[in-house]
């Protein structure tokens, strides 16, 4: 049996690549970038 897959709390930056921005984030804690909006990153995945 394998464990519940919990939701992910962050995500990654696409300007700088760094992995630890937490998700809802507006502005990347590192670069200081505005990031774009959840639902507009969703449909580039899709």
């Amino acid at each position: 049996m394998r464990g519940k897959q919990t939701a992910p709390t962050t995500k990654t930056c696409p300007y700088c690549l760094m992995d630890d921005v937490k998700i809802g984030a507006t502005k990347c804690p590192h670069c200081a970038s505005v990031l774009p909006p959840e639902d507009e990153e969703e449909k580039k995945d899709a």
